[in-house]
């Protein structure tokens, strides 16, 4: 006798599109088998296309369903839940060959899961910037800062901004995307109005990477002035809270205030 997990597993494969498993479903239930599958694909491309619409809007919606359909046969799903789905799509629209004269879609795919991702992170409190009174001036070099689970940072080669702006809805004032622009860096942000990237400099961005990474203020600057000596912390922290990117402070390890 199979064990449920056993029947759980060969009938997923079964949804899937595989074969069915000697003695899994009776004569009737075998003749059935079509919707499920059928289902399990519809649904899994549906959520695909909620979750990258700008990626739908780049290629079509024929292209994007093969695409999609193309990544749910091959790619088992993470979890139950389809807001999981798709975590590694860009790595599949980079491999998949129909779309190799496109590309910048991995990186619009990323930026998109990156977009989709920050909207379902759990809440949790804003950094209060009144809490930077009550370091010590000496000590807040040493601070380590803590980044909402929305806030992702991302860098690519192609104008991601340029490219998520042009095609929100009732866009009207954007110009046509240059791609020969070239790139750089966004951060992801969730505020009040919504997830959204900002533009970052590279000496921006450089911090950002380092604070992300665990490192103090102080080791952030650096890493922002190796890139710009003309850089400044003030305005970057400022554009941190304005974004609601911050979370929380703590003292490096060995420091005391």
């Amino acid at each position: 006798m199979k064990t449920l997990a056993k029947q759980l597993d060969g009938f997923y494969r079964v949804a899937r599109g595989g074969e069915v498993p000697e003695g899994l479903l009776d004569v009737t239930s075998q003749a059935r088998v079509g919707a499920y599958q059928r289902n399990h694909l519809l649904n899994r491309v549906e959520a695909l296309k909620a979750s990258y619409p700008i990626l739908l809007q780049l290629v079509g919606e024929p292209f994007f369903e093969a695409m999609a359909a193309a990544y749910v046969k091959a790619t088992p799903a993470v979890s139950a839940n389809l807001h999981d789905d798709g975590a590694d799509f860009d790595r599949w629209v980079g491999q998949f060959p129909p779309a190799a004269h496109l590309p910048y879609l991995p990186d619009v795919a990323r930026l998109e899961w990156a977009l989709h991702r920050a909207y379902y992170a759990p809440d949790v409190s804003l950094f209060d910037p009144a809490r930077l009174a009550e370091v010590p001036p000496d000590a807040v070099g040493q601070l380590c800062f803590r980044f909402t689970p929305a806030t992702r940072l991302l860098t690519s080669a192609w104008p991601l901004f340029d490219i998520w702006a042009y095609h929100q809805p009732g866009q009207t004032e954007s110009p046509p995307v240059n791609l020969a622009q070239g790139g750089g860096a966004v951060l992801v942000c969730r505020t009040s109005d919504g997830c959204m990237p900002q533009v970052l400099t590279a000496s921006d961005a450089s911090a950002i990477e380092a604070m992300l990474a665990g490192a103090t203020f102080a080791e952030a600057v650096d890493a922002a002035v190796a890139l710009d000596d003309a850089f400044t912390p003030g305005p970057l922290l400022a554009r941190l809270l304005s974004w609601q990117a911050l979370h929380d402070i703590r003292l490096a390890e060995g420091v005391h205030s």
